[in-house]
């Protein structure tokens, strides 16, 4: 369309004036020459003088650093740190080679920013799950299995209060002796995790227990 051709037609023309602007530039710096630092984004992370470094190539992917353009060489190589080329810069003391990098490429900006990002979401998560757990530690809460002689874990305050509730209405239609010693055990051990982690005593948390799953009965 005569839309389409005409945005094309600008595109073209935007394109021929700043391939202009790059020969100018390009000009400027073949007279006067300044320092520039281009760091590499597709490999090695390495900070190099020019992009015609013999230890790169055709497909080396390149990220101009403009706020070192004009910046004295000690200052590129002190914060380009072991990035720095040695080809590109083969008087860089060696302690200077020696430090972390505080020159960083955009792929590796990525890379540090998704890792801080997933610790940041494993850190919630665990934060997440201690606290929805049954005990002050956020660890699981280890009792004995009603039905055979393992010990089985409970993960969450929310099981461990169904698992309570359980145990209390077993008492009134089981006869079973050593199955009722058992759920006696994991109450026993369910309340005391749980004032542990609410700092009451485990009478008023067994109090509030029976509380709770008599109005359940109730309701």
């Amino acid at each position: 369309s005569l839309t389409l051709q005409n945005k094309m037609d600008a595109v073209e023309v935007r394109l021929y004036d700043i391939q202009i602007e790059i020969m100018e530039a390009a000009a400027l710096y073949a007279e006067f020459g300044w320092n520039r630092a281009f760091v590499v984004e597709n490999h090695d992370g390495h900070v190099h003088s020019s992009m015609d470094c013999s230890t790169c190539f055709a497909s080396t992917k390149f990220g101009w650093l403009t706020d070192y353009s004009g910046a004295e060489e000690i200052e590129i190589v002190e914060d380009a740190g072991s990035s720095a080329c040695t080809i590109c810069y083969p008087s860089a003391p060696a302690d200077i080679l020696n430090r972390e990098p505080r020159i960083a490429s955009e792929a590796r900006k990525a890379k540090q920013a998704a890792a801080a990002e997933r610790a940041i979401k494993a850190a919630a998560k665990v934060a997440k799950a201690k606290a929805a757990a049954a005990t002050a530690s956020g660890e699981p809460l280890l009792v004995p299995c009603d039905w055979s002689n393992r010990m089985e874990a409970i993960k969450t305050e929310r099981t461990a209060r169904s698992e309570w509730n359980s145990a209390e209405s077993s008492k009134g239609w089981t006869k079973n002796e050593e199955r009722l010693a058992a759920q006696a055990i994991r109450q026993a051990l369910i309340e005391e995790a749980l004032a542990g982690k609410y700092g009451v005593s485990v009478e008023e948390m067994k109090a509030q227990l029976k509380a709770k799953f008599a109005k359940r009965r109730r309701d």
